[in-house]
């Protein structure tokens, strides 16, 4: 019988980085694990371990890769497992926009100016090759806000 290594991965996963640590880890992880139920729609299932019967989600954090990609577990502690993924949200994606947020910023460079940001009411100098400064010019190309730690 096999030994489940659950207690190894139980912390919650707080980073893109982490999240790419798991994925190199589900085969030792779900070894022991037992499917379910799935949820195609969002690319996750939820799974209990056969040995210590915790409860794990799985996600596909690269879903855009042919067939999915690598996949993450995480644990999770629902009541009612089924009904918990009918309405879980998936967190991978939350960890990989705030990682791909953070390095597309980094990649714009300082507000050097000499012209100052062109949005109304801003008083920060423009970032190279733009009219706005590093917000605003985030802003314009991803119509989302700038994440709150780059702030």
């Amino acid at each position: 019988m096999a030994v489940c290594c659950c207690e190894q991965f139980e912390r919650s996963l707080q980073s893109f980085s982490e999240v790419r640590e798991r994925c190199n880890s589900a085969s030792e992880l779900s070894m022991t694990l037992e499917k379910l139920a799935t949820a195609p729609e969002k690319w996750m299932e939820v799974y209990r371990c056969r040995e210590c019967k915790c409860f794990w989600a799985k996600e596909f954090p690269f879903s855009e890769s042919h067939g999915g990609g690598m996949p993450c577990f995480y644990k999770v502690s629902p009541d009612d497992p089924i009904a918990w993924l009918a309405t879980a949200q998936p967190i991978t994606n939350v960890l990989r926009q705030r990682a791909e947020d953070l390095e597309f910023l980094s990649s714009l460079g300082p507000e050097v100016g000499p012209a100052l940001c062109r949005k109304t009411g801003c008083s920060r100098k423009c970032i190279r090759l733009s009219v706005f400064c590093l917000s605003h010019h985030f802003e314009m190309i991803t119509r989302r806000s700038v994440p709150s730690e780059k702030c």
